[in-house]
């Protein structure tokens, strides 16, 4: 008898144990999947349409008002899964956005440019996406609405970047760890795992960032 998982990808695995108990909500587009908990208890998956797609063509799933249940066929592949596959955790968007605090802002707030009486989307409405983005290794487009918008988070970082207020901002930004020391909110790490981030320091627009590599060889 072929095991479950050997039946499907890592993401369909993911995607089946995720609808057993819920209707599914699918946006496309996006290279990686992702998924949340969405408004109803559905779960709101964001990836390749091929993952949808293939579902779809197994008779796995079918179409439920404005999302996607699974068939006959699909709760019995779903129940076959003992515990969670792993992709189901590697792939979890947090529920709670992040959010810089007053004190945050306030302790960088003297490095960004003056709007010189042009609106221009809240600094720390659009710093709070980009951290997150980068905290939770995400493609911008995956960010909550509510930071934005995908195109307000790129071309502020890419701004920011090249004038300098970005490597001021995430160098002067930190945070409690549960003993008390403080750290940086968003580390070389994270950046260096992120497209853009690796690309920004290889740039030279992030300095404070170095990686350490680099450093001990100089």
């Amino acid at each position: 008898m072929t095991r479950t998982w050997q039946t499907f990808t890592p993401n369909q695995s993911a995607v089946l144990w995720l609808m057993r108990d819920r209707i599914a909500i699918f946006r496309d587009g996006f290279r990686r999947m992702h998924w949340s908990h969405n408004a109803g208890g559905s779960v709101l998956i964001s990836g390749p349409s091929l993952i949808r797609q293939a579902l779809l063509e197994r008779a796995l799933i079918t179409r439920s008002g404005d999302g996607y249940a699974l068939t006959d066929a699909g709760m019995r592949a779903a129940a076959a899964f003992l515990r969670p596959p792993a992709q189901v955790e590697r792939t979890h968007l947090p529920l709670t956005p992040f959010w810089l605090t007053d004190a945050q802002i306030g302790a960088i707030s003297g490095w960004f440019p003056k709007s010189h009486g042009k609106a221009r989307l809240d600094d720390r409405q659009i710093l709070s996406g980009i951290v997150f983005v980068f905290r939770e290794n995400l493609m911008w487009g995956q960010a909550p609405e509510e930071y934005g918008g995908e195109l307000a988070l790129r071309r502020r970082f890419t701004q920011w970047c090249q004038s300098g207020v970005m490597d001021n901002a995430l160098g002067h930004l930190f945070e409690q760890d549960g003993d008390g020391q403080f750290r940086l909110v968003v580390t070389t790490a994270m950046l260096m795992r992120h497209r853009s981030g690796a690309h920004a320091i290889a740039r030279g627009y992030l300095p404070t960032f170095t990686p350490i590599d680099e450093m001990e060889a100089a």
